[in-house]
Order: C-alpha cells, then sequence, then structure tokens
C-alpha cells in the first residue's frame, strides 16, 4: 500500500515538473519573440547618426534645402516676369475707332492704348470740351463747366476749383450769356511729355447784364492726357473774360 502510494507521488511531482517546464517553454518563447520584436522596431527606426554618418547626412540636407530654394526663386523670377510681360503687353496694345466724317472738324480713325492716343484723338475731344463751353447762359454755364471738372482728377480738381468758383460766380451774378459766332483757328495739338495741349480760337458775342457787347476774339487753351485708358483733364482756361480780370 505504501508502495503505491510513493509511486502515485512520484508520478505527480513528474507531471508538475512536466508542466512547469512546458510553461517556462512557453514564457520564453513569448520573452523571445518580444526582443525580437523590440531590436526589429529598432533596426527599422531611423537611426541616430554620429561622427562622419552625421556630416554626410547634414550635407546631404542642406543640397536639397538650396535645390528647394532655387526651384521657389526660379518660380518667382517666371511670375514676376510673366507680370512686367503682361503689363507691356497692355501698355502697347492699340485698339483703333473709326469715327464718322465732320465730327468737330475732323474724321478718319483714333488709335488709342493704355496711356496715349493719337492727334485726333485728342484734337476732337479737345474741341468738345471747348465747344461745350462757349456757348451758355447764366443758368446753364456750371452745367457746362461741369464737363470739364468731372474729367479732372480729384487733386488736380482742387487746385482749379478757386478759378472755376469765381467764373460761375461772375457769370451768375452779372447775368453773363455767350454765344458762339466762328471757330477761327484750331491748333494741331502741341505734345509736352504725354501731355496734348489744344488751343482753339474762337469769336463770341456776349451779353452782360442784359447789354448785348461788340464780338470780341478769345483763346481757349485745354490740356489733356491719358492714363490707365482714362481721359483727364489737367488745366483748362480761356481769355473771354479778361477784361473783367480784378473784379472776377
Amino acid at each position: 500500500m505504501k508502495n503505491n502510494e510513493e509511486v502515485q507521488e512520484v508520478g505527480i511531482k513528474e507531471e508538475l515538473l512536466d508542466e512547469q517546464h512546458h510553461l517556462d517553454s512557453k514564457d520564453g518563447n513569448n520573452n523571445e519573440k518580444a526582443t525580437n520584436s523590440f531590436i526589429g522596431k529598432i533596426q527599422n527606426s531611423k537611426s541616430i547618426s554620429f561622427g562622419k554618418d552625421y556630416e554626410n547626412e547634414t550635407d546631404n540636407l542642406t543640397s536639397d534645402n538650396k535645390t528647394l530654394w532655387f526651384i521657389v526663386l526660379f518660380l518667382i523670377f517666371v511670375i514676376v516676369s510673366l507680370l512686367v510681360a503682361n503689363n507691356t503687353l497692355a501698355s502697347k496694345t492699340v485698339m483703333s475707332v473709326e469715327i464718322p466724317s465732320k465730327l468737330y472738324d475732323g474724321s478718319g480713325k483714333i488709335d488709342v492704348t493704355e496711356d496715349d492716343a493719337n492727334e485726333l484723338y485728342y484734337k476732337l475731344f479737345g474741341q468738345y470740351f471747348i465747344r461745350e463751353n462757349t456757348q451758355f447762359k447764366a443758368d446753364t454755364h456750371s452745367g457746362y463747366l461741369k464737363i470739364i471738372e468731372e474729367a479732372m482728377t480729384p487733386t488736380r480738381h482742387a487746385y482749379k476749383l478757386v478759378d472755376f468758383e469765381k467764373e460761375k460766380n461772375f457769370v451768375v451774378s452779372n447775368n453773363v450769356s455767350q454765344k458762339l459766332i466762328a471757330i477761327k483757328k484750331i491748333s494741331e495739338p502741341a505734345i509736352q511729355d504725354k501731355l496734348h495741349v489744344i488751343a482753339i480760337e474762337a469769336t463770341v458775342q456776349q451779353t452782360i447784364g442784359g447789354v448785348e457787347e461788340a464780338p470780341k476774339d478769345c483763346e481757349y487753351r485745354i490740356v489733356l492726357y491719358r492714363q490707365n485708358w482714362k481721359l483727364y483733364v489737367l488745366d483748362y482756361k480761356h481769355t473771354c473774360f479778361d477784361k473783367f480780370e480784378g473784379t472776377i
């Protein structure tokens, strides 16, 4: 009986030892897998460079940065070149418009660019502005003069505003009216650094305070220029009221 119990006890111990060995073997495999996984991660991760390797890697990064900067600067140069070329092309683009004959003593074609035009263009507009102001009544004078004022830049209009207001007040307070008798001479536009001066000599007859004056000759002078596809009046003056100078 005792021998049987000893045999059973020995068998149980052997089973326990086998089980412990199996568990130890399993844990060892798990540890080995974990170790191998950790080593793999280290191998797959970016290594830290030292010494000569670090210098080589730094040189490569510097070279890449220089290449990127070169590409960026090249693209900026291309964009700026395209913008300059576009502006140059726009400034040299010529538009031709045919006008009816006998319109303000001119006919043919007017050619305009962004910042300039041919002589006929300035001649026609100069005559238009002047003719609109050669005939008026006391109650319509300011309306005709406003055509010129609106064609001026705000800065230039502010400079001429005092002269315009004096003339308006003189016409209204003295009940002045004027009619055009004849255009005696139209000077060809004089060009001064893209400023076009148009001068017209005209014979007019004025009525002041209900009294008709004798016909008189006076000169109108207007300065025009173009900028950004728009026509501007730089200056406007005439000699029709010169004899009243000091009273206006």
